[in-house]
């Protein structure tokens, strides 16, 4: 691989790892016009017949709405793999979420983990990844 072809990958690479940063600070901040920014406009998220299955954006609006009610939530990724493929790339993340909510007149703290499974795409008239 050449020395440029190097530089793009890890640029691509790099833009992948952000898009994900991204849509956990989204969440966490509650701030849907960051979340809808790494959607795509035909974007399609699926949860999970029983979660959510549809347009990208409206995935960050249903999260969004169902965090309204928590008091501190923080999202932690690891082990981020990205295998890219051209303008395509599939990653795979594990997050660590830390939620704290008011239940029976306590605050109680939940911890989550997940799996994001993911597949990017760079539409370069549409600003990259």
């Amino acid at each position: 691989m050449s020395e440029a072809a190097t530089l793009a990958a890890q640029a691509d690479h790099a833009a992948v790892v952000e898009l994900i940063y991204r849509y956990c600070r989204s969440v966490d901040r509650l701030d849907i016009a960051l979340g809808h920014s790494i959607w795509h406009e035909d974007g399609w998220a699926d949860y999970g017949a029983d979660v959510y299955q549809g347009p990208g954006k409206g995935v960050i609006d249903l999260i969004c709405a169902q965090h309204l009610h928590i008091l501190h939530h923080s999202h932690q990724i690891s082990n981020i793999v990205i295998a890219l493929n051209g303008d395509r790339a599939g990653s795979e993340a594990y997050c660590t979420a830390s939620l704290r909510i008011e239940r029976e007149g306590g605050v109680q703290q939940i911890t989550v983990w997940n799996r994001y499974v993911d597949q990017w795409e760079s539409v370069p008239v549409a600003g990259g990844w």
